[in-house]
């Protein structure tokens, strides 16, 4: 490795090594993320590498390490393999990894969305979970003329999922949805000022 700095005439910046326990099918290795983070901050230029095994395992993750060392305008060569992107066959192998990686992307979004569909026709449902409250108390308190705020405080949830539920039943009852009574503000009185006061007096 120091050879071919040495020969290349460039300059050592920095060495990343992995820890012996770190598989290189882990994307998450401290060696590998610090290594990216430098590339994003341009502390230097090219990445060598003894083999693309030291780099990472797997087809997949090479591939998105690539993409992301070109987007930040880093170079890869290889000791021991045909990998030189400094030069202009280099740079096309560079693009071709880079449509390759696209591809791959797609296709990964591509097989999710098939399973969720598949998913969903067995039943299965997506997002985030929602509240349970009693929805029965809720219907007796809006009953009693009790405000959708104050059914909202007592039963410990938020107004968009109380209304909602409110919404849903009053549908699947086959009527229409009854607004929740609302209490009329009091104005608080005006106080008239000194000015105000002095307007009606006269002086003897």
């Amino acid at each position: 490795m120091r050879e071919l700095v040495a020969r290349r005439g460039w300059e050592l910046v920095e060495t990343y090594q992995e820890a012996k326990h770190y598989s290189g099918r882990d994307d998450r290795r401290p060696e590998l993320l610090r290594m990216l983070a430098d590339a994003k901050r341009r502390r230097f230029d090219v990445l060598a590498f003894y083999s693309l095994s030291r780099l990472a395992r797997s087809l997949k993750l090479s591939l998105f390490v690539f993409e992301d060392l070109a987007t930040f305008g880093v170079d890869v060569v290889s000791v021991t393999e045909a990998i030189d992107l400094t030069t202009a066959s280099g740079r096309m192998m560079r693009d071709m990894l880079a449509v390759l990686a696209s591809f791959e992307r797609e296709l990964i979004v591509e097989r999710t969305l098939n399973g969720m569909q598949e998913a969903r026709a067995r039943g299965v449902k997506f997002g985030r979970p929602r509240t349970k409250f009693d929805l029965a108390r809720a219907l007796e308190l809006r009953a009693e003329g009790v405000s959708a705020v104050e059914i909202a405080s007592q039963l410990k949830v938020a107004r968009t999922t109380l209304r909602r539920a409110l919404d849903e039943g009053d549908a699947a009852a086959g009527g229409s949805p009854v607004a929740s009574p609302t209490k009329k503000r009091r104005r608080p009185p005006v106080k008239k000022n000194a000015a105000n006061r002095a307007k009606g007096h006269r002086l003897k």
